[in-house]
């Protein structure tokens, strides 16, 4: 019963926690490196080293939170994002920033999945698994909030004074450190019972997607179609310098209340409409608001930014919730982890690809053209993928 309190204690440290971690004042480090000489190839570069680190960093970091300490993996996450950000405060030339980007995809790493199942085990710990959906609800809301925030406080110092966001992203990890060492880690098994090792934990890995592939299948559908409704937010950033900055705070304020908004909806609609039906949903109206890009107008382009900001936080409640449920718990961790790598690598291909197609198509046609083919994804994809829904309901139906 003692234990259960404590659990129950986690839940709102572990929100906390992420609020502190996630918060975007770092956004706009594409301006950062570009003010400290970096060009537009070498700022490509570090975003590619930045995902590929991750890519392969993702499945050791989830395994590492599987075979010892949650707490002690977020805290490293969290020490990592600190070096990461000295480096980046210190460095002047591309390998000291690229030393950089490596860090804070590990303190990325440490945190992606980590999170995602301590928050799990505390909600399971304190007998609330039936309310997970909220309280994932609530955390991913807390993270849009943070994030958002993040990115009017970054505004604000877009005129030259980037440097300091550095700072205060120390500071706030800090903060998560102090937040993490006050909460109760969960329990792992006894001395007498089997250890396990990392290559049990890949190998029951191994054998859940053996006998369970629309698992990974599931985890490919909504990573790439995230990644490919997350394109026009980090690519209209571009435009943000040349905008008034009023504007952009604006614009950062009313996408914090959308995505709160709709994250919190999340929970709702989750009960009654599976995770696959939520996606194909959001990616055929997001696919439709991306045709509006021919226009070419700023207004219309501020509209789509919002709204699939708006539309990709309400996938992830539910998505987080029902991956939870039908995941084992010895390697939930480092499942979760899998499918973080899948959108790294997803990331790692198409962010230079988008980038190359507006280079020569320009903006407009290159997401008129985006939001096309993420329809034509649908619409080959929807009888399998129904199918796919049908399995991960029957298996949820098992386990509860």
């Amino acid at each position: 019963m003692n234990n259960q309190k404590q659990y129950k204690k986690n839940i709102p440290l572990i929100i906390a926690a992420n609020f502190v971690s996630f918060f975007g004042v770092t956004t706009f480090f594409v301006a950062y490196l570009s003010s400290r000489g970096m060009s537009v190839v070498e700022i490509g570069i570090l975003e590619s080293i930045f995902h590929v680190t991750s890519l392969l960093s993702e499945i050791p970091s989830g395994a590492l939170a599987d075979r010892f300490s949650y707490k002690s993996n977020l805290i490293i996450g969290r020490l990592m994002q600190i070096l990461s950000a000295i480096l980046m405060i210190a460095g002047h030339s591309f390998w000291v920033f690229a030393l950089g980007m490596i860090l804070s995809s590990w303190a990325y790493n440490f945190d992606s999945g980590t999170n995602g199942a301590f928050l799990y085990e505390s909600s399971v710990g304190a007998g609330l698994k039936g309310k997970f959906l909220r309280i994932t609800s609530l955390e991913n809301a807390a993270i849009e909030i943070s994030l958002a925030l993040g990115q009017v406080v970054a505004a604000l110092f877009i005129k030259g004074l980037l440097v300091y966001t550095y700072y205060i992203s120390i500071l706030l990890s800090l903060v998560a450190i102090g937040i993490y060492l006050s909460t109760k880690d969960i329990e792992k098994k006894d001395d007498n019972e089997e250890k396990l090792t990392f290559k049990k934990i890949i190998s029951t890995v191994g054998i859940e997607f053996k006998e369970k592939p629309y698992i990974l299948i599931w985890m490919f559908f909504q990573n790439f179609l995230g990644m490919a409704l997350s394109m026009f937010y980090f690519y209209y950033q571009l435009k943000f310098p040349s905008m008034n900055k009023g504007l952009v705070v604006g614009i950062m304020v009313l996408g914090t209340i959308l995505n709160a908004l709709f994250s919190i909806f999340s929970a709702k609609i989750g009960e009654k409409i599976s995770a696959i039906k939520i996606m194909r949903y959001v990616s055929i109206i997001s696919s439709i608001i991306l045709l509006g890009a021919i226009t070419d107008n700023n207004i219309i382009y501020i509209f789509i930014y919002l709204s699939l900001n708006a539309l990709y936080a309400l996938t992830m409640p539910a998505y987080n919730n029902e991956l939870n449920l039908v995941l084992q718990n010895e390697t939930r961790a480092t499942m979760i982890s899998v499918s973080s790598m899948m959108f790294s690598l997803s990331m790692a291909i198409f962010f230079p690809l988008v980038g190359y197609v507006i280079k020569k198509l320009e903006f407009p046609l290159a997401f008129t053209g985006l939001g096309i083919l993420i329809l034509i994804f649908i619409m080959v994809s929807y009888r399998y993928m129904t199918k796919v829904d049908d399995k991960l309901t029957a298996d949820m139906c098992e386990m509860n």
